[in-house]
């Protein structure tokens, strides 16, 4: 009676699971405004020099939108939402392996359907000194919906500064963290929505700035 028992059970969650058919609820896409704040197309070379007059450049680059299907279960069975998560700008170089990175990302949140907030940009810097572990460089980010009155509120916005004997207009400052302090890291990145990041300040002090 018992293996009977356990036969009918198993064929009662068989036909469940075979009931259960994913379905998509609803695509959300970034808007044609938000990725307008970031300049590159992936395709660039960009250069930086330091203070040294040393260059380095970072290029074999790309940018993309990464989509992600977002499961909302109920009883077992998920349905799902598209979402374009992140709008990823991505460069290399030789310079210890780095790679830099720029990305804007929707803030959706699958139990309430919808974005919390607007799309952030946001920076890292990763690097492989100490190969094959990665150190990485992580900034606080901004909405890309009213950035530059967020900016201000927070400290985090320069009318003008000066790099390399260049004025430069309109910057955002981006304070760097690292899980590893003691190795090398980014202090302080400095961006501009028509040229892209403008300079590094590294935590041994040298300052790498945009090189044309």
């Amino acid at each position: 009676m018992r293996n009977v028992t356990i036969f009918v059970l198993f064929i009662v969650v068989m036909l469940l699971s075979s009931c259960c058919k994913s379905n998509l609820i609803e695509s959300y896409n970034f808007s044609d405004s938000d990725g307008l704040i970031v300049p590159y197309t992936g395709l660039e070379s960009i250069k930086f020099i330091d203070d040294s007059n040393n260059t380095v450049s970072y290029g074999n680059g790309y940018r993309k939108i990464i989509q992600e299907e977002m499961d909302q279960c109920d009883g077992g069975c998920c349905d799902y939402y598209l979402v374009e998560r992140y709008d990823l700008t991505y460069f290399e170089s030789n310079f210890m392996e780095s790679n830099l990175q720029v990305s804007i990302t929707n803030n959706f949140n699958v139990n309430m359907g919808a974005p919390i907030s607007p799309p952030t940009i946001s920076f890292r810097w990763d690097y492989y000194e100490i190969g094959p572990y990665v150190t990485s460089t992580w900034f606080n980010s901004l909405p890309v919906v009213n950035m530059n009155k967020v900016a201000i509120d927070r400290g985090m916005f320069l009318d003008s500064l000066t790099l390399y004997n260049t004025m430069y207009y309109k910057i955002y400052t981006f304070k760097g963290e690292t899980a590893y302090p003691e190795r090398l890291y980014v202090d302080s990145l400095f961006y501009s929505e028509s040229e892209g990041v403008v300079g590094m300040k590294f935590s041994n002090g040298n300052l790498w700035t945009i090189y044309k």
